[in-house]
């Protein structure tokens, strides 16, 4: 079972009462879509090609490491501060972007 199903049939189970989505979460969330593609194209090099075959571990820690320390200064700091909509605009433009990419270039999909 899906770990965030656990959690919310255990939130469910002692009785805490669902509440609505604020803007911020909305903020959160659609940020989050924006920020995912970015990632997949900033990991491109690492993931794949001669740096594939000869990285060892840690500079893939570090790089992933880094990524979410990215990431954690976006959610407290950046996401918050902009409109819901703005995120949303962003991830429809991205989005394509990067699935082009990957057809195109990477030969993934």
């Amino acid at each position: 079972m899906p770990p965030w199903l656990l959690i919310l049939l255990g939130r469910a189970a002692a009785g805490e009462k669902f509440r609505k989505a604020t803007p911020r979460d909305y903020r959160i969330a659609f940020g989050t879509l924006a920020l995912i593609p970015i990632c997949l194209f900033a990991s491109e090099p690492v993931f794949s090609g001669p740096l594939a075959t000869t990285t060892k571990f840690f500079p893939i820690f570090v790089f992933a490491t880094i990524l979410m320390a990215i990431y954690a200064v976006f959610i407290f700091f950046v996401f918050p501060k902009l409109p819901a909509l703005f995120w949303l605009l962003i991830a429809a433009i991205i989005w394509p972007l990067y699935i082009r990419f990957a057809w195109h270039h990477l030969g993934v999909i």
